[in-house]
């Protein structure tokens, strides 16, 4: 049968010093499609002006750009290091007026400021005082990250992702649709108006009308005991999952798919996915990713080694540091 497949509009953004960070935005969405997306047959569309945006003149170039992308997209991923960017004549810079647009239409916007060197030293000193005020303008709005290597950019990006992703996918189920008022929903209320004809009067009829029989609750792909049917469990096992893509990094062999793989014989899923799994199962899926994913890998070796933690608990990773 035809399945159907969610796709997420990803942009990301930023001035034209951190094209590295960029690009490293593009593979842990890349990953995400193949490790995750594959099997939830949800996806991540990367969006970027140099590569999305197309020749149009009938507006200022930034109002094409808006148009054309940011417009359309369901999460924006600014980064920032040394340079604000150009100023359009309607905000600082280009991606300054792309996270003010994204922030006045409700847009999940995720923001990063690189702390990697001492920026004032590499970069334009006009540029760099301008972008600390801009960083000193969005402290006031929200929650945003920094980071100190570009490592760790993409582990923080990687973890960020999913849960972006699952606030997207569940602010979109409590958009409803108003629904038209017609004959049948005005008699449900027992009374209509009738004008008689002629004389003006209305006269009250009621309409011994049967209400239309519910409609059945859309069938859900996983069973109401299963870790799909529970959005914080699957964002866990994907944080650890993605952990096991990142320490298996560089090895031959050992991409998200072979990784994937062991899951499915290990627990003998076949044609499902883990998610199918019952919660019943989840300590145990969760205790085989870290001693059998985490653990043999060259990073979780190191990690062994020097006494550091291999991932956050479920409870940390919900709640935060206990």
């Amino acid at each position: 049968m035809p399945k159907t497949q969610t796709i997420y509009q990803l942009v990301c953004c930023g001035p034209s010093d951190v094209s590295t960070e960029i690009s490293l935005v593009k593979q842990v969405v890349d990953q995400w499609n193949l490790a995750i997306g594959l099997e939830a047959d949800r996806f991540v569309h990367f969006a970027h002006w140099k590569t999305d945006a197309t020749p149009d003149l009938s507006d200022r170039g930034q109002g094409v750009i808006n148009r054309q992308i940011i417009d359309r997209a369901d999460i924006l991923v600014a980064i920032f290091w040394g340079r604000l960017g150009t100023p359009t004549g309607k905000a600082r810079s280009g991606t300054e007026e792309e996270i003010l647009r994204g922030i006045q239409q409700k847009k999940r916007v995720l923001l990063y400021f690189s702390d990697l060197v001492s920026t004032s030293k590499v970069h334009d000193e006009d540029q760099y005082q301008k972008l600390q005020q801009f960083r000193r303008d969005m402290s006031g709005k929200g929650l945003f990250f920094t980071f100190q290597s570009r490592r760790e950019f993409e582990k923080l990006f990687s973890m960020h992702l999913g849960r972006a992703l699952e606030d997207v996918r569940a602010s979109a189920k409590r958009v409803k649709k108003p629904q038209k008022e017609n004959v049948a929903s005005v008699s449900q209320r027992g009374e209509i108006n009738v004008n008689a004809a002629g004389d003006g009067d209305h006269r009250n009829v009621t309409l011994n009308i049967h209400p239309p029989a519910p409609k059945p609750a859309p069938k859900s792909k996983y069973s109401k005991n299963a870790i799909g049917a529970d959005a914080n469990l699957v964002n866990y096992i994907d944080y650890l999952f993605g952990l096991a893509i990142e320490y298996w990094d560089g090895v031959e062999g050992m991409n998200a798919g072979r990784l994937g793989k062991k899951i499915k014989t290990k627990f003998h899923l076949k044609l499902r996915t883990r998610n199918h799994l019952s919660v019943e199962r989840f300590e145990e899926l969760v205790e085989f990713i870290i001693e059998d994913l985490l653990e043999p890998s060259p990073v979780g070796k190191r990690h062994l080694r020097q006494g550091t933690k291999l991932c956050r608990t479920f409870e940390e990773f919900r709640f935060g540091p206990m």
